[in-house]
């Protein structure tokens, strides 16, 4: 599969083992670059030519959500295409633009039986705007969208969450309902939902908080990263997510680090607990750890710092 376009629904987990027929190998020339979501497991493929193939990883992770355009916005209205994914992109517009919900959104022709029936399509695109249409119903659409995501069908499932996006502070309740849903799978589903919705989730912080002593590594993972994108700005969340350093799982571990680092110059009370992280067995841990501390910027964050890098150009077996 060759580069230059969007590739749909061809890996649907987020964690390995994957199955051979699930994986997507991407080619391209020298210089190539392939964006990737961090969230779909990926790996590199087997050279198969005789030359030495190098390639570069980068990372990229916004610590906050724009609150206003970050270019030289003159008030340009959206302009409606026929993209198969027009109301993913105008929603991305008025995310991009620091709105709520934007302006623009029309009544779905279709009916709500229909669009539930559409999320679960075959096709990912049409089922993801039947979610988007779903969504711009607000409290009519709220129920169907309920009843797709406790339900058992993966594809349909996964759909619903954008409904809820889309359908912005009306759906925080809701998703805060499912944080204790007797389903793990769900009660991860919910949070990963907030974590998407960022501030407009602001209300669920207690929960989310409460959250953090699930049974479930699923649903502690995905609640550790929704406390950094709801509440960036909330001490209370500081000492939790400290001890979330020490979990056992390391997605737990990497999501709370990344969460203190999106809090930032408030963490203080974590730089302890980020200093003992420098030394994580997972190096995203360590990595997110570093931005955590950079970020802190406090004399205490900033001398940890130092003495990890003092150290860090050592061989670790010699």
């Amino acid at each position: 599969m060759k580069l230059g376009r969007l590739l749909y629904g061809h890996v649907l987990s987020i964690a390995p083992p994957l199955e051979k027929h699930d994986e997507l190998a991407l080619v391209g020339e020298a210089g190539t670059v392939a964006i990737v979501n961090f969230d779909i497991f990926h790996r590199q493929m087997c050279n198969h030519s005789e030359k030495t193939r190098y390639m570069m990883k980068f990372l990229f992770a916004r610590m906050s959500e724009p609150t206003r355009p970050s270019w030289n916005y003159q008030g340009a209205k959206w302009q409606e295409s026929d993209d198969l994914q027009e109301l993913t992109w105008r929603y991305l517009w008025h995310w991009h633009l620091g709105e709520q919900n934007g302006e623009g959104w029309d009544t779905p022709s279709e009916t709500i039986v229909e669009l539930t029936d559409l999320l679960g399509s075959d096709q990912e695109v049409v089922g993801i705007q039947a979610a988007y249409k779903l969504g711009n119903l607000d409290q009519k659409g709220l129920e169907p969208l309920i009843e797709a995501t406790t339900g058992n069908d993966p594809v349909t499932c996964r759909n619903a969450i954008y409904g809820f996006i889309r359908m912005g502070q009306l759906a925080v309740p809701t998703l805060v309902d499912l944080l204790s849903y007797d389903r793990a799978d769900i009660r991860a589903r919910a949070a990963d939902t907030l974590c998407d919705l960022g501030l407009k989730a602001r209300s669920s912080l207690p929960a989310l908080i409460e959250c953090l002593g699930d049974q479930n590594d699923q649903a502690r993972y995905h609640t550790a990263g929704a406390i950094g994108t709801v509440a960036p700005d909330q001490g209370v969340a500081i000492e939790p997510l400290a001890k979330a350093l020490k979990d056992e799982v390391d997605l737990v571990r990497r999501n709370a680090a990344l969460s203190l680092a999106r809090i930032g110059q408030q963490a203080t009370q974590a730089v302890s607990a980020l200093t003992e992280a420098l030394t994580d067995s997972d190096h995203l841990v360590r990595a997110f750890s570093v931005q955590a501390l950079e970020r802190n910027g406090t004399p205490q964050a900033m001398a940890a710092l130092l003495d990890h890098l003092r150290v860090a150009q050592w061989c670790p077996t010699h």
